[in-house]
């Protein structure tokens, strides 16, 4: 989510029979579309849930200086969150206006802006803050959900006749909610496969690559999805972090031919999630074909694979145009359609690295009992990708690639997977 969502007070809801504006979770999940009827029953609701509208930026208003403020506040109150600052200071004198973020009771981080900005920087906070626009001390405490982070700032204002002074107070920042799958970064053919492999009624999924943190990542939001369906969920082989759900945790696979025994058990309305340590679908279906296990009844099993990347920062990534070669090495060409990726670039909110957290690539493959006991025991994982590949197999490279032609990372991080 690029935005920040400003928490919305109940008196902004009540005695309106429509919203003009979408209303949003702390996850950045619309609750409640613009223009749907607001019942007596959905304001019951809202009145204790917190709420949250999309900040934008006013496009009815072409001031270019408005709206670099605007970005510059969001750019801002991430850099303050990602550091770890525990207070923001904005403060005007006759020139500039000077920003400094408080890390452990020290100045870690400083910029100036031109004076202009500041009116509007003001305005936009005492937005947040609920406040109105007075020249005299004021304090407020809001929250606000920022990239799926849920933060408590306090704002406090004061004005002398020599300058005027914001102190932003990061309270708290919560720890990120459990993500829903859509939230999780995966392409929409690849969701779609993953969702309808969920939803059959008995099936074990293989989570590969990446790190064990962020496989309980994706087995909570798996766990989430379920949790209003009947199905019974069995975890495999340590996974970390403390899951709250009715599911059955085995740990400590000491031995890959214990799975046998799942093989042989009724999975009627049943998931089994296992944790295995390789890099790949191929690398999994090669590891579980050395076993030389023989499936006797139907069965679905499937096998996710995710890597994670650097994400360009959307602040200030550059795009650019690839040369004839450069096409011809990655694509099979027309020719004549131009393509473009993007590069990092280094700003702020990045702290120059053109980075700004990671994303996944995903791999997903679904085979059934008569796939699996076909392949002889000796397939080699060339031989394996051949078979896999011939069933609509795509692997983590061609995910990736989408995603950098969507801006999301660079062609060099491509390289790494």
């Amino acid at each position: 989510m690029d935005h920040i969502l400003i928490e919305v007070s109940h008196s902004e809801i009540v005695g309106k029979d429509k919203l003009d504006f979408d209303l949003f979770n702390t996850h950045g999940e619309i609750i409640h579309k613009k223009g749907q009827k607001l019942d007596p029953g959905s304001l019951l609701m809202l009145n204790y849930t917190r709420v949250y509208k999309m900040d934008e930026i006013d496009n009815t208003e072409q001031d270019q200086l408005k709206k670099n403020a605007d970005k510059f506040i969001r750019e801002m109150l991430l850099l303050g969150v990602r550091k770890g600052a525990s207070k923001i200071f904005i403060e005007s004198d006759t020139n500039n206006v000077n920003i400094n973020l408080i890390i452990n009771g020290n100045i870690d981080d400083s910029t100036s802006l031109d004076l202009s900005y500041f009116p509007y920087i003001v305005t936009k906070l005492r937005t947040f803050a609920h406040l109105e626009e007075k020249n005299e001390y004021q304090k407020s405490d809001f929250y606000i959900s920022l990239f799926n982070r849920q933060i408590n700032l306090k704002f406090s204002y004061y004005s002398s006749d020599k300058s005027q002074k914001i102190i932003l107070e990061i309270l708290d920042a919560e720890k990120k909610q459990i993500e829903s799958l859509e939230q999780l970064g995966f392409s929409e053919s690849i969701f779609k496969k993953l969702e309808d492999f969920l939803k059959k009624r008995g099936a074990i999924l293989f989570l590969s690559g990446s790190s064990d943190l962020d496989k309980s990542t994706i087995i909570n939001a798996i766990i989430n999805y379920f949790n209003d369906k009947d199905k019974a969920i069995t975890l495999l082989n340590e996974v970390p972090d403390k899951i709250d759900s009715e599911i059955t945790v085995i740990n400590s696979l000491k031995d890959f031919y214990d799975i046998s025994s799942l093989f042989q058990t009724d999975l009627n309305n049943k998931l089994i999630i296992i944790n295995i340590n390789t890099e790949n679908v191929v690398e999994t279906i090669k590891s579980l074909n050395a076993l030389k296990i023989n499936v006797l009844f139907d069965l679905s099993i499937g096998i996710l694979s995710q890597k994670l990347v650097k994400k360009l920062c959307n602040s200030c990534k550059e795009k650019f145009k690839l040369t004839d070669k450069e096409i011809n090495d990655i694509f099979i060409w027309d020719n004549a359609t131009e393509v473009y990726f993007y590069k990092s670039k280094g700003c702020i909110v990045c702290n120059n690295t053109g980075f700004s957290g990671r994303i996944p690539i995903h791999e997903f493959f679904e085979f059934d009992s008569k796939f699996f006991n076909s392949l002889a025991k000796n397939y080699s994982e060339k031989e394996i990708l051949q078979q896999i590949k011939s069933l609509g197999f795509q692997s983590s490279r061609y995910d990736g690639i989408k995603k950098v032609l969507y801006g999301f990372t660079t062609i060099n991080e491509m390289d790494e997977i």
